[in-house]
């Protein structure tokens, strides 16, 4: 006896599993229509009265039913809505603050270039340093909520290939000693205007441009 407990128990193949699974809802249809079948014998054969108790107790159970599922999508909704209300609020600020960011190198490429700032390449990356976000990991599962979570995907891309731009010109030979040019901003410059209409774009999306737009994306 001893041995037969500690005997290992053999192992289901896991398509079998996948099997009963693809099976189930020819199952659980065979048995609607049995059910289905099974009641229009007995009310066929039932006396009036019955059949219209009957006839209660289907309805009743079908309008349960129904206002259980209706409880549950309306429960899903409020849930999907409130998310989408917080998301929006965190995600917004936080692409305000990273606009105010792009519109600083902005201004800095403005002086090198207009001003004649003389700026070595090796320091393009400290010029052009953002912060971590912080908001976006932390929602980055349910940014599908967003009505066009595709740009706040593009926006924080963007803002990683501005540190990979300015980390490149830095890598140059003799950056230490060579000033930036214009054909070293070029790309810079497209790419910060580019993540700059997209900030605009997201803080329009979600309901800001009156709050932050105006103080963030014009200074």
């Amino acid at each position: 006896m001893k041995q037969l407990c500690e005997t290992e128990r053999p192992e289901v193949p896991r398509e079998c599993f996948v099997l009963l699974l693809l099976e189930l809802p020819q199952s659980l249809g065979a048995v609607l229509v049995a059910a289905l079948f099974g009641l229009g014998i007995a009310l066929f054969s039932s006396k009036p009265g019955e059949i219209a108790g009957s006839l209660g107790s289907v309805v009743g159970g079908m309008i349960g039913a129904l206002g259980a599922a209706l409880a549950v999508y309306l429960t899903l909704s409020t849930q999907r809505q409130e998310d989408r209300r917080r998301i929006d609020g965190a995600l917004g600020r936080e692409v305000a603050e990273f606009a105010r960011q792009v519109v600083r190198g902005l201004e800095t490429c403005e002086t090198i270039l207009s001003e004649g700032l003389e700026l070595p390449r090796a320091r393009l990356p400290e010029a052009m340093e953002m912060p971590q976000p912080i908001i976006y990991p932390a929602v980055a599962d349910k940014v599908g909520v967003l009505s066009n979570p595709q740009r706040a995907v593009a926006f924080y891309t963007h803002i990683l290939e501005i540190g990979i731009l300015a980390r490149d010109v830095s890598r140059t030979p003799l950056a230490e000693t060579t000033t930036l040019t214009q054909a070293d901003l070029q790309a810079l410059v497209l790419q910060l205007v580019y993540t700059a209409n997209l900030a605009e774009l997201i803080i329009k999306d979600l309901g800001l441009v009156r709050k932050l737009s105006n103080r963030l994306l014009i200074e």
